[in-house]
């Protein structure tokens, strides 16, 4: 297995005090049980998952990315949503095991990131970075949408999506570009820095 190289912070083209446009891509939706978000809720695994938690009180749950526009960067994304074919076949995109988590999703194809983009007047192409706040199902269905980008994320998680089973934990290992396409981040590693309150 090839291994992902290392990012060099900053990222290539940050500034300092650079005013930074952020737009919501919302790709689509789904319900999921008050104790999937809120886990001291959820009183088991279970009810983290919806069992016996009436179906009225599941909450909705938005799906989407973020597009940002950098003075020295450019256009780049946060995460990638959802791929178009999962609003054709869930379990095709997802799964079926991570497709019985997202039972409920609601999407058109023209609401996938990359066609907003198209629309926008954006070429999905160009985008050449996405930061990936995880590597989730929800997180990385869109990922083959953007074929000249450059993909960052958490060492610590590019582990779990890349590791035996990591399907049993919500990965889809044929989401994830070659790992010459991605950069991770140790956050646990020697030159790891604390920001504010996080460690």
């Amino acid at each position: 297995m090839t291994v992902p190289g290392s990012a060099s912070i900053p990222l290539p083209g940050g500034q300092p005090g650079a005013n930074v446009g952020v737009k919501l891509l919302r790709c689509g939706e789904s319900l999921a049980p008050p104790g999937w978000f809120y886990r001291d809720q959820a009183g088991s695994f279970l009810g983290a998952i919806g069992v016996r938690v009436p179906r009225g009180q599941w909450l909705r749950t938005p799906i989407g990315a973020f597009l940002l526009d950098h003075p020295g960067v450019g256009p780049f994304l946060v995460d990638t949503g959802l791929h178009p074919g999962a609003a054709d076949s869930i379990v095709r995109d997802f799964g079926r095991v991570n497709a019985q988590a997202f039972r409920t999703l609601r999407m058109a194809p023209e609401d996938a990131v990359a066609a907003q983009l198209s629309r926008d007047g954006l070429d999905p192409d160009e985008i050449g970075l996405v930061v990936m706040t995880h590597l989730h199902v929800d997180h990385t269905s869109g990922m083959s949408q953007f074929p000249g980008a450059q993909f960052v994320c958490s060492q610590a998680e590019w582990e779990a999506a890349t590791a035996r089973r990591a399907v049993l934990n919500g990965y889809v290992g044929r989401h994830l570009p070659a790992a010459e396409r991605v950069r991770t981040i140790d956050f646990d590693g020697p030159d790891a820095r604390s920001h504010g309150p996080f460690d």
